[in-house]
């Protein structure tokens, strides 16, 4: 129905084009709140919505509607924007291509509400075990189905699901500690474990110690390091060098990072997160390598952007719904380490959990300051004990070039695929 549909508004949409796009999605969802050890609320919803691009006379337009009633006064709107637009030649559409599909995307468990709530359930008892008070925390599924037909005969459709999970807790009498953790997964195989992760690490964070203002190794966690990279992601985005917005501008072919690290953008890796056959764009998604052994190889494309340079698009042009148009984003950001060092090895460093305040960082310099969350003094690779109140200082750039990893779990946090991060000399205050 959805292709039949699309098909119909793309003809209708010709008549005033000289090229068209059309992008349906449809989606399901559902939420179980927790608050206070219960469970609070849980809901059901649906959600169903078209975008429209055109081009005429090399302008492009769009528009959007929910409402299958006004399609219509979508396309009439859509015209209106074309033509109140500038002119620019390196507005296109994709061509018809072959398509990889990902391995495991879309589960079919979404409609068992039953290992819903049981997850939630086991959840709850953890917490209660372990004596920590989940005060809020949730699950949440969806299922989002996609349709992209354009006038170069591009036709595409594919269903995934995605489930999560996220709680916070705290525990302690007088002086309370907190944690929180969360996870993701295209399939129905999240563990309610961690609860007990959230937990195990706000009961170490209780009767925290003071720590003096210096330069020490850092190891970041998956969710402390994950909410570094927002500037290493800006300047590898081929918008914000072509606008001079990147550091990374005439760098290509020039060593950007140890040369430890390999990056890569993989929109059809395995369970990835953003895994799909196709980038909003129709494009086929792709592995492509961003920075090799430490040198930098190339940028994250759109269609647009792609030709404004007589490239190919990589398969990022990216919505975050029906009512945007795309724009580079990320799908998979894997970070391969070639070498990685155990935690035993570790002599004296700071272990961070969480930070907070990255979103203050300089997305084109890459300068920041975070304050750490449950951080804990390592020496001799052991935990010794809590920290309270530190900043940490640095650079995003500056710290790739001295990055390393840790032997540990790789995981997914949003759009990054990591493994614990391991940094030398790092200024902090207290």
């Amino acid at each position: 129905m959805m292709i039949e549909l699309a098909d119909e508004i793309l003809k209708k949409a010709m008549i005033y084009a000289d090229d068209a796009e059309v992008f349906l999605e449809k989606g399901k969802s559902q939420e179980i709140q927790i608050r206070d050890n219960k469970i609070d609320l849980s809901w059901e919803g649906s959600s169903f919505g078209i975008g429209l691009r055109i081009i005429k006379n090399n302008k492009l337009g769009f528009s959007y509607t929910s409402d299958i009633k006004k399609i219509d006064k979508m396309i009439e709107n859509c015209v209106k924007n074309a033509n109140s637009n500038v002119k620019d030649k390196n507005f296109n559409f994709a061509k018809p291509s072959k398509y990889k599909k990902p391995e495991n995307i879309y589960d079919p468990k979404f409609f068992e509400d039953e290992i819903k709530y049981e997850f939630v359930k086991e959840m709850i008892e953890i917490c209660k075990e372990k004596n920590c008070n989940l005060v809020t925390g949730g699950f949440s599924a969806s299922l989002n189905e996609v349709t992209i037909v354009n006038s170069n005969d591009v036709e595409c459709y594919e269903k995934s699901t995605t489930f999560s999970a996220y709680l916070s807790v705290n525990t302690g009498n007088e002086n309370k500690s907190s944690a929180h953790e969360s996870d993701s997964s295209r399939m129905m195989d999240l563990d309610p474990k961690i609860a007990e992760r959230a937990c195990n690490i706000a009961i170490e964070s209780l009767k925290p110690k003071s720590f003096e203002t210096c330069n020490i190794d850092v190891v970041f966690d998956y969710h402390a390091a994950s909410s570094l990279l927002d500037p290493l992601v800006n300047a590898l985005n081929s918008d914000n060098v072509q606008r001079g917005r990147s550091i990374f501008a005439n760098k290509i072919n020039q060593k950007v990072a140890t040369s430890n690290l390999t990056v890569y953008d993989n929109g059809i890796v395995d369970k990835g997160i953003n895994s799909s056959s196709f980038d909003d764009e129709g494009v086929p998604s792709q592995n492509t390598t961003l920075i090799k052994k430490g040198i930098l190889k190339g940028f994250m494309y759109d269609l647009y952007t792609a030709k404004k340079e007589n490239k190919k698009s990589t398969g990022n042009g990216l919505r975050s719904s029906f009512s945007e148009t795309p724009k580079v984003s990320p799908t998979n950001l894997i970070f391969d380490f070639e070498e990685k060092i155990k935690m035993s090895e570790i002599k004296r460093a700071i272990l961070v959990y969480d930070v907070l305040g990255a979103h203050t960082a300089n997305p084109i310099s890459g300068d920041f300051s975070v304050k750490a969350n449950n951080a804990f003094l390592i020496e001799n690779g052991e935990i010794k004990y809590p920290i309270k109140d530190i900043m940490i200082f640095g650079n995003v750039f500056s710290m790739l070039k001295k990055l390393n990893a840790i032997k540990s779990k790789i995981r997914q946090i949003g759009p990054f695929i990591i493994p614990k991060f391991y940094v030398k000399d790092i200024h902090i205050t207290a």
